[in-house]
């Protein structure tokens, strides 16, 4: 059964509360990084950069979770990760228990850094680095459901590391990062999520397995059919 994602990288974003941000240094009250850091957009287009070479990728994910709603649900479960440059994600499961089919939308992409300039306003958050990492927020150029994303960059690997959606109704999503090098890449390891809307509460940790780089992937795995 295939379920998009409802919450990125894969998202998907792919997971508990996103990384403490502690030994802030001083920021220009405008939330402008030091001097010696890169805009905004150069910093994006940096991070672009680094999967330079990576058209596409799949991945087993396997997920723990704790749902809580009208009834409490503890399912684990299995599924398969496609990726195909530049945003393209699906994320098709084993099995989904009828219970839950509400995972359905705990997945939405937030896209790539590479497609970040068209679908969003970005600029750097209030404060802009703490030394290890830059703080972003995007804000979506087309008014929906998100209302704003706040993202955390390390500085060393420019890799996301924690990520934050606000939404209009209220909901909020928090997902920290964990990666790992995979052949001349750095790809998600673990992703920890909490998950606080409207209808739902759950907390969620995915682990990701058995990569392959530049797969041969038809367009028909997508759900929009490429």
């Amino acid at each position: 059964m295939k379920m998009k994602r409802a919450f990125g990288q894969v998202a998907v974003a792919f997971l508990a509360c996103a990384a403490a941000m502690t030994a802030w240094l001083p920021a220009n009250a405008n939330g402008s990084p030091a001097p010696s850091a890169p805009t905004a957009a150069a910093l994006v287009a940096e991070m672009a950069q680094r999967t330079h070479g990576l058209n596409s990728y799949t991945a087993r994910v396997h997920f723990d979770t704790d749902v809580h709603a009208f009834v409490d649900l503890h399912p684990a479960l299995d599924a398969s990760y496609y990726f195909k440059r530049p945003d393209k994600v699906e994320l098709v499961f084993d099995s989904l228990p009828a219970l839950g089919r509400q995972f359905q939308h705990l997945y939405a992409s937030q896209g790539t850094p590479e497609t970040w300039p068209q679908t969003y306003d970005i600029a750097y958050a209030t404060p802009a680095e703490d030394g290890k990492s830059f703080f972003l927020q995007l804000v979506p150029k087309k008014q929906g459901n998100v209302d704003r994303i706040a993202v955390t960059v390390d500085r060393q690997t420019l890799t996301v590391v924690a990520t934050q959606w606000r939404y209009r109704s209220g909901g909020v999503i928090t997902m920290s990062q964990q990666s790992r090098r995979v052949g001349d890449f750095v790809l998600p390891q673990t992703q920890t999520a909490d998950f606080s809307l409207p209808s739902y509460k759950a907390h969620v940790v995915s682990t990701y397995s058995d990569y392959r780089l530049n797969a041969v992937i038809p367009d028909s795995i997508f759900t929009d059919g490429g």
